[in-house]
């Protein structure tokens, strides 16, 4: 597995969720598409410019961009957001 570090040097003051320097439009586009998916995630739903992408397609950018990890710090990004909401709205 990657280590979020090792992304974030691709990614100089990013999150590991915004767009790698080496990442094409097109993988981006098809990053942010699965990323915004509601769980659970499929790769084979990815669309650009209104068009499907064909999944090996998909395989290789996930592959090469990192993708699952990626994700990954994104989910957990979201989740400590929800906690501290939950836990600022209980101090009302």
């Amino acid at each position: 597995m990657i280590s979020k570090e090792l992304i974030q040097r691709r990614l100089p003051g990013k999150e590991v969720w915004h767009r790698i320097r080496e990442e094409t439009d097109d993988a981006f586009a098809g990053f942010s598409c699965y990323l915004f998916q509601f769980k659970p995630r499929r790769k084979n739903d990815i669309t650009v410019d209104g068009q499907f992408v064909k999944e090996d397609k998909v395989q290789a950018w996930s592959r090469i961009h990192f993708w699952k990890e990626r994700i990954q710090a994104f989910d957990d990004h979201l989740h400590e957001s929800q906690k501290e909401l939950y836990k600022a709205s209980k101090l009302r």
